[in-house]
């Protein structure tokens, strides 16, 4: 890893991510019911039980509103979950506000603009 790509990560205090295409493989999956699933990785799980442990604080920000979502980020103890948002930039900064952070502090996770 490169010096610059070290210091930006190393004041990191959250890291919030989108879901499809992030923490899932970006497929669509739907029953014979049309009910929608989604196929998650348990890999991601660990990473972010290492983040817990390393006191760096997770979110999901998700233009879905899928209990889907809820369930997983209940299964990663993930409390900080934001449904339905379409502006991820704005979702971001009341994340920042709330726990008292700078944007630098703030890594995102995403497969979109």
């Amino acid at each position: 890893m490169n010096t610059e790509l070290s210091q930006r990560l190393s004041v990191v205090k959250l890291l919030a991510m989108d879901v499809d295409g992030t923490l899932t493989d970006g497929a669509m999956y739907y029953t014979h019911e049309g009910d929608a699933m989604k196929r998650f990785s348990t890999r991601d799980g660990m990473g972010i039980t290492l983040l817990h442990r390393a006191g760096i604080q997770t979110a999901i920000i998700t233009s879905e509103e899928t209990p889907i979502v809820q369930a997983r980020a209940h299964k990663l103890k993930i409390n900080h979950v934001i449904l339905g948002s379409h502006a991820k930039h704005t979702a971001i900064k009341r994340l920042a506000d709330k726990f008292n952070i700078q944007l630098s502090e703030i890594a995102f996770i995403g497969d979109d603009v």
